[in-house]
């Protein structure tokens, strides 16, 4: 299993970003250590009101800050007070790198999900951290 280290900075914005109307999201960047994962920035990008998407015409947002390397995706579900993922997150985490982890932030608080190939054809999703919310 995977362990998490959260820096206070991203604490703090993801804290923010929740409280907003409409899905916001970016990229979780940052090191990997070992088991650890040191998440220590992130991007941000709008979305609509249930929806967030990352293309290739987000170049801007998938950039890591010097000595990072991109961890994986987060987004907020402002509806949600306990955040869970949904299909179309799910469908489209399998599209990434394996990899790559993804914070969905709730109200109360976020949940981390890696992908794990079960198969060599096909991905499955494991909840692997909660995070309680400052």
């Amino acid at each position: 299993m995977l362990t998490f280290e959260v820096a206070n900075e991203v604490h703090e914005l993801v804290n923010i970003y929740s409280s907003f109307d409409h899905e916001v999201g970016g990229i979780l960047f940052g090191k990997k250590d070992g088991g650890v994962i040191k998440i220590q920035a992130l991007s941000f990008k709008h979305g609509g009101k249930y929806r967030i998407d990352f293309t290739d015409k987000d170049c801007r947002i998938f950039s890591p800050p010097k000595g990072m390397v991109i961890l994986g995706t987060w987004h907020t579900h402002p509806f949600q007070k306990e955040p869970f993922s949904s299909s179309i997150d799910t469908a489209q985490w399998k599209k990434w790198n394996n990899d790559y982890v993804h914070m969905v932030v709730g109200e109360k608080y976020s949940k981390i999900y890696e992908v794990k190939k079960s198969f060599p054809t096909s991905k499955k999703i494991e909840e692997v951290y909660f995070e309680k919310r400052i």
